[in-house]
C-alpha cells in the first residue's frame, strides 16, 4: 500500500497491534484482532446506528426471516483499489456434510 493509504489508516486509531498487523498482513484486522464481519454499506454516523438496526429488523420481521440464516455458499472476492468494485475470485458451495 502506499505511505499515504497506511498513514490514512493509522490515522483511524489502531492500537499498536493493529498497526503491527497492517504492516505485516496488509491489514490490521488478522489474528487475534479478527472479527467476522460484512461490508454492505460505507460507515454508519454513531447517531444513525440504532434507527438503521431498528430499521433492519423490522423489514427482518415483516419478509418472516428465521432468527437464524443458513448459508449456502462463500465467495472469496477482492476489491483492486479502494474506488474499485468487488470482483469475485472464487465461490465454493456449502453442504451439511453429506
Amino acid at each position: 500500500m502506499s505511505p499515504q493509504e497506511r498513514a490514512r489508516r493509522v490515522a483511524l486509531g489502531l492500537s499498536h497491534s493493529q498497526i503491527q498487523n497492517l504492516d505485516r498482513w496488509g491489514s490490521p484486522y488478522v489474528l487475534t484482532e479478527f472479527q467476522f464481519h460484512m461490508t454492505l454499506t460505507g460507515k454508519v454516523p454513531p447517531r444513525r446506528r440504532k434507527a438503521i438496526v431498528a430499521a433492519l429488523l423490522d423489514g427482518f420481521h415483516r419478509m418472516r426471516v428465521e432468527p437464524s440464516i443458513a448459508l449456502d455458499q462463500l465467495a472469496l472476492v477482492k476489491q483492486e483499489a479502494p474506488e474499485a468494485s468487488f470482483r469475485i475470485v472464487s465461490r465454493c458451495a456449502l453442504s451439511a456434510g453429506r
